[in-house]
């Protein structure tokens, strides 16, 4: 199995709980791009799909729980960035149901994205600040 995306240290928010959630996100996208690497990918992404659904539901919830007493216009910010993730996931539940065939790639290239932008960016900021 070769990894498309590694985790190191420096996506750690020092929250285990959530560093673990991060994690599985990070072994879901190279599920998909092992897939994609053998050509059974069209037999994954289905489920892969339906796992972000779970995902970033319920990842969502548990990290929007560290918001409280944390400055109101980042805590916006943060939350629009989930609500634009959720957006595209359901963007590609669509494109599945359409068998769009490129859609691989696509969910491939953005979670690797949303994983050292959102991260390294939003999470950092808003989940490792002393307010």
């Amino acid at each position: 199995m070769k990894d498309f995306f590694v985790w190191n240290d420096t996506y750690s928010v020092d929250i285990p709980e959530i560093d673990e959630q991060h994690f599985n996100l990070i072994q879901m996208i190279n599920e998909l791009y092992n897939a994609y690497l053998s050509n059974t990918h069209q037999d994954v992404i289905g489920t892969i799909i339906n796992g972000l659904v779970i995902y970033s539901k319920e990842h969502f919830l548990y990290e929007e729980k560290f918001f409280i007493n944390k400055k109101k216009e980042l805590v916006e910010k943060h939350l629009l960035e989930h609500q634009n993730f959720l957006q595209k996931v359901e963007d590609f539940t669509i494109d599945y149901k359409k068998n769009n065939k490129a859609l691989t790639f696509k969910v491939i290239t953005f979670l690797q994205t949303w994983l050292k932008d959102h991260i390294l960016g939003m999470d950092k900021e808003t989940l490792c600040s002393a307010e």
